[in-house]
């Protein structure tokens, strides 16, 4: 268990005498080492590993060759976040340890902090069906700004009837930008001899010519079929992850995950929980190649039900992340595995090292959040919420507010911001692309 230290570089010990002398000595250390695991705006996150040290050890913190403050650690692994630094500014650490009169200093880590990403964005607003069935929406993906798909279920005056022929023409649940509109498709699925059209609710886009639409997968010129083994859905799917299309995570509402193993396999896994999983998304540890997999979990009908932020690693043994905050979760976004931002009963973040809800944003619910990096995260919600937090900062786009009534999720990808909603019985589309150089925001609506 790695523990958590914060630190204030404002609020150290600076009574701490500077140390004039740093020999590395041969005692009974085995070896101390620091790393950089991820750093943000105005924090960063250091890993210290101890081997062979006698426990409590007392260490002092030098910042930019410079004492500024004092740790004691208790455990080998240990995650010292540091608060209160400035953006876009390089920092040099060092730790020494004090045992018996003796200093055992570390390896110094040198990094930059971030800068903060542009608020202002200009929003292109297309608005769907109408009169002809509700129109939903579901998720979204972005490929490039010019390649971005949205699924659903969705109605038009020209789709769930007859044409002059006497063929039926099933409505369409998925449309496409191909750069200059959004084009309406219809993707069916092989049933006995005939195609069925059903809604989409979740899918998954790794580039134009890999995109899995729930169990059919689509590689750019045509679509392949592959059937979940009976039994294995035993309720409704609510979104998709996966590493690489032979890798598949499909989250359900009774808390189970069927993951797509390759060569047409699904296997059904259970998080322990019967518990609607909302959200699910994955990452590999840069440093170890290691894969985790992380999903919010709670039920808006039961408030009684847990909320939790379950894992599943590569070899799918299951774990949790820390939370016991009783707020539903509807989604979660980690940029490296340290810092995370959930969507829900609130909007949290844990910048600092723990938990804390973003007071300053309003107090609606939220059903979705994504991000490029830690400076960079947008979560969207009900009454046409949306808000970004660019590392600093957050702000709520007040001119959205009125174009959905609901935001069900969010796609960032670079300087290309979507949105997926409904207002009355239209399905909504906003396609922002950020303005990094300031300026007025606009919204031209179609």
């Amino acid at each position: 268990m790695v523990r958590k230290i914060a630190l204030s570089v404002a609020l150290l010990f600076l009574s701490l005498a500077v140390l004039s002398c740093r020999q590395s000595l041969m005692g009974p250390v085995s070896f101390q080492t620091l790393t950089v695991e991820e750093t943000a705006c105005e924090q960063a996150w250091l890993h210290l590993r101890l081997q062979q040290v006698v426990f409590p050890a007392q260490f002092t913190v030098f910042q930019n060759d410079k004492a500024v403050g004092s740790i004691t650690v208790t455990t080998p692994d240990t995650m010292l976040i540091l608060n209160n630094l400035n953006p876009g500014t390089g920092y040099k650490y060092q730790l020494v340890m004090h045992y018996r009169h003796l200093e055992y200093p570390t390896n110094t880590v040198s990094f930059n902090t971030l800068n903060p990403t542009s608020h202002y964005i200009n929003w292109d607003v297309t608005y769907i069906g109408g009169n002809y069935g509700t129109c939903m929406l579901y998720n979204c993906a972005i490929i490039d700004e010019n390649d971005i798909w949205a699924v659903g279920d969705i109605y038009t005056k020209d789709s769930d009837t007859y044409d002059s022929l006497g063929n039926w023409i099933n409505p369409h649940n998925a449309v496409h930008w191909n750069g200059a509109s959004w084009e309406l498709k219809t993707i069916l699925y092989p049933g006995g001899r005939f195609y069925y059209y059903e809604p989409i609710i979740s899918f998954c886009v790794f580039n134009k010519n890999s995109i899995w639409f729930e169990n059919e997968y689509y590689d750019g010129t045509k679509f392949s079929f592959f059937p979940i083994t009976e039994g294995m859905f035993t309720s409704d799917e609510n979104m998709m992850w996966g590493s690489t299309k032979d890798n598949l995570y499909i989250a359900c509402n009774d808390g189970s995950i069927i993951r797509y193993v390759g060569n047409g396999q699904w296997k059904w896994l259970y998080t322990g929980v019967h518990v609607p999983i909302n959200d699910v998304y994955g990452l590999y540890n840069e440093v170890t190649g290691d894969l985790k997999v992380y999903m919010a979990l709670s039920d808006f009908w039961t408030p009684s039900a847990p909320h939790k932020i379950m894992t599943l690693d590569a070899h799918d043994k299951v774990d949790s992340v820390k939370w016991g905050l009783g707020r539903d979760l509807t989604g979660i976004w980690t940029n490296k595995g340290n810092i995370f931002f959930t969507s829900g009963e609130g909007v949290f973040d844990n910048l600092t090292g723990s938990w804390k809800e973003v007071s300053e944003l309003p107090g609606y619910y939220t059903n979705g959040v994504r991000g490029n990096g830690v400076n960079d995260v947008f979560v969207c919600g009900d009454l046409g919420y949306l808000a970004h937090f660019n590392g600093q900062d957050w702000h709520y786009y007040t001119e959205l507010s009125q174009l959905a009534e609901s935001w069900f999720a969010v796609a960032v990808k670079g300087d290309c911001i979507v949105l997926i909603g409904l207002k009355g019985e239209q399905a909504v589309i906003a396609r922002g692309t950020r303005i990094n150089t300031g300026g007025s925001v606009a919204v031209k609506r179609r």
